[in-house]
């Protein structure tokens, strides 16, 4: 399988572990997140979470597969 990114498991049963996600993995978490929440171009995602968190990922994903916009905030 093609690993499009490899997110880190929190840590809370043992040693943080790396998950690889494949792209098909990610395309389906993003088509399924935004089929839930009706998500289309006129909608806007606000990504506060960081791009090593499968929801920060997520919300520039489903921004992108709906054609909508997503605000990715950088730390100062």
């Amino acid at each position: 399988s093609d690993t499009a990114a490899i997110i880190f498991t929190s840590g809370t049963s043992g040693t943080p572990k790396g998950v690889m996600v494949s792209h098909r993995g990610l395309l389906h978490f993003g088509r399924v997140s935004a089929a839930a929440r009706s998500l289309d171009e006129r909608d806007r995602a606000y990504a506060f979470l960081p791009m090593t968190h499968i929801f920060g990922i997520g919300t520039v994903l489903v921004a992108a597969l709906t054609g909508g916009a997503a605000l990715v905030l950088r730390a100062s």
